[in-house]
């Protein structure tokens, strides 16, 4: 970190600035950098985190829709035709 902060005021030394405010300065950019890599890391950690997140809610979610389908089906199947239906179909099939 030392060598990184003398040579960053070295470097702006030689662009002008007072070798007073060049170790400042040094360490601004420094922090600046960092920040910038920290924010950068953090999207990408966060990226993946919600990634995943779809990636296991996909099967999920098909798994829970053929679950509610099978269900419904067998539903449907055991429902009996109300009176009113049954009777209908039995005029028409005597036309």
């Amino acid at each position: 970190m030392t060598e990184r902060q003398d040579a960053v005021a070295n470097y702006l030394t030689s662009r002008g600035y007072f070798p007073e405010e060049a170790g400042t300065a040094a360490t601004a950019v420094i922090q600046k950098a960092f920040a910038q890599q920290v924010a950068t890391l953090s999207f990408n950690a966060c990226f993946l985190a919600i990634a995943l997140l779809f990636i296991a809610a996909v099967p999920v979610l098909i798994a829970t829709k053929l679950t509610l389908g099978r269900l419904a089906g067998r539903h449907g199947n055991l429902k009996q035709r109300p009176a009113c239906l049954e009777n209908t179909n039995e005029r028409t099939s005597d036309l």
